[in-house]
């Protein structure tokens, strides 16, 4: 019975320093990767994205960046989701409301322009995002019986029936996400002629 108690504790403490929000949610930060050929790393970063199991929402060669949508995981209840890098983050997914939006952007070295046979430098951007779901009424003595209701102030700015908050960047994902990418790009470089 006391190693349960212990466990409790160890639990409680990995969720309760897991609140508090880190990193920076905007900025110039993020995973950097120099890379030969700008054509070759935009496909190969849109090729990882889809096989991280993200579906994409922009992607835009021409100005050298692709998005995600959010995707939403519910951490230690779904193992098979593989955005969380530490237990801590399984522990916020699971008791938190939280998706993932991926930016990844190229830029041209030196302040080239970017061309398909152009050296590029790739930066990928995570940012973790809170839902919040405003209006809902739990009812204490049967949970079922549980309502919404509906603010007209948050339904015209497009709040209702719920919106997301980016809280933090995660940097850990950005650069398991930079490595894959490198991944791939040199397994092509050591397949092509």
């Amino acid at each position: 019975m006391k190693w349960l108690n212990g466990l409790g504790m160890v639990v409680a403490g990995v969720v309760l320093s897991g609140c508090a929000p880190r990193g920076r949610v905007g900025g110039q930060d993020g995973a950097a990767l120099a890379v030969p050929r700008y054509a070759t790393a935009f496909d190969a970063a849109r090729a990882t994205l889809r096989d991280s199991g993200f579906i994409l929402e922009r992607v835009d060669a021409r100005a050298g960046v692709i998005t995600t949508q959010p995707k939403t995981t519910a951490g230690l209840l779904t193992p098979w989701d593989r955005e969380q890098s530490t237990v801590t983050q399984e522990v916020e997914d699971l008791l938190q409301r939280q998706q993932r939006v991926v930016r990844v952007e190229f830029e041209g070295v030196d302040g080239a322009a970017l061309g398909a046979e152009n050296a590029a430098r790739v930066r990928v951007h995570v940012v973790v995002q809170r839902l919040h779901i405003p209006g809902h009424k739990l009812e204490p003595e049967a949970i079922r019986q549980s309502s919404f209701y509906l603010d007209p102030v948050l339904a015209e700015r497009e709040m209702q029936p719920n919106y997301a908050v980016a809280i933090k960047q995660d940097e850990l994902l950005a650069a398991r996400l930079t490595r894959l990418i490198e991944e791939r790009l040199a397994s092509v470089a050591a397949v092509s002629p």
